[in-house]
């Protein structure tokens, strides 16, 4: 249940801070810093920011309110285990509060690197599963044979309640290190900028199609939620845990890459500078397959041994690694792509083509 719920929290930052919504607001901050200078970059940011928090606040009650029918639509295997769906849907809207936090961070993280600084942006998937993994921890302490009481709602353990507070205290940290990127730097006399607020409404309108545009995997993703709800017990949890490898090479050479090519191609765009585009945009997708092609034949080759010193342990059977295993081997065959994608998805957002993809 717990891997059902944190689904959609992990959807929408993977979407949002790793996607269509950084790659969007990164390329109109590159552009803004060139064109109008830091303070205008700076102003337009916080400006964005502070609406799309505004905007995530009641979108996150109404997911809440919504949560049993929007667990079915994610894991409709869990209709035949009631007491499952409804834990599920407790345990979703336990996490639905990391949702506004994660879309003001990604903002932030944005304009950092829009600044070509990117170490908050690389930091902040860190925060999140170093929280997740202290409160696992903290529940192994608490309930050190596996058995943690029943404490709240229907059937919620002491061990899952502690990794919710583990997803929300996360996105609360991410958003204190956004925030500091939002800061005036200290000594800057410059005055505060004003903010075309009609720009900061198109942006925003914008969103949805880039949104839409950068997400097939993410919904292919959960389209295999789906699928793996009406397999055995362990599948979910098999699926998941062969995404988790699949990601590792996906994040470092498919995601940094885009990320890191995007206030490059923003500012050659800008200046109308195509030889240097296409040069960059060439050199992001030969950086990212030289990373992901033997990254994707070692998954490949490794998936069953991976599998089984990772996650052969436990309630964790020979059967749930074979299963995470094959779905390893698949994933590794889209991954040269799926990291591909990832640097095109910035030359689009560089040139203002966010609803290309889509």
């Amino acid at each position: 249940p717990f891997l059902v719920a944190f689904r959609v929290p992990n959807f929408f930052r993977r979407l949002l801070a790793e996607g269509s919504l950084g790659m969007a607001h990164g390329a109109e901050a590159s552009r803004r810093l060139l064109g109008q200078g830091h303070a205008a970059a700076l102003a337009f940011s916080r400006a964005v920011c502070l609406r799309l928090f505004l905007i995530f606040l009641p979108a996150t009650v109404l997911l809440a309110v919504l949560a049993l029918p929007l667990t079915f639509l994610f894991a409709p295997g869990l209709a035949a285990q009631p007491p499952a769906l409804e834990k599920s849907a407790m345990l979703l809207r336990l996490c639905l509060p990391y949702l506004p936090l994660c879309a003001a961070s990604a903002i932030a993280f944005a304009h950092a690197s829009a600044l070509e600084n990117f170490r908050p942006q690389a930091w902040s998937p860190l925060f999140l599963n170093c929280l997740i993994l202290l409160a696992g921890g903290t529940a192994l302490l608490l309930y050190p044979r596996g058995i943690s009481p029943v404490v709240f709602g229907p059937g919620l353990t002491g061990t899952e309640l502690l990794l919710c507070l583990g997803i929300v205290c996360g996105g609360l940290v991410q958003a204190g290190v956004g925030l500091r990127c939002l800061r005036r730097p200290a000594g800057d006399a410059g005055g505060k900028a004003r903010v075309a607020l009609p720009d900061v409404y198109a942006l925003l309108r914008r969103l949805p199609a880039s949104a839409l545009g950068a997400a097939p995997q993410q919904i292919h993703l959960l389209a295999g939620t789906m699928l793996a709800s009406f397999l055995a017990p362990g599948g979910i949890s098999a699926l998941y845990f062969a995404e988790r490898l699949f990601e590792l090479p996906l994040g470092l050479a498919g995601v940094a890459v885009g990320l890191g090519a995007l206030p490059r191609l923003a500012a050659l765009a800008a200046r109308n500078d195509w030889g240097d585009f296409s040069r960059t945009l060439s050199d992001g997708i030969r950086l990212s397959a030289f990373f992901s092609l033997p990254a994707a034949a070692g998954l490949f080759a490794l998936a069953f041994p991976l599998a089984d010193l990772l996650f052969g342990h436990g309630a964790f059977s020979q059967e749930q690694v074979a299963c995470t295993a094959a779905a390893l081997r698949v994933y590794a065959l889209g991954l040269p792509a799926m990291c591909a994608a990832r640097p095109l998805l910035a030359g689009a957002s560089a040139l203002g083509l966010g609803r290309a993809p889509l």
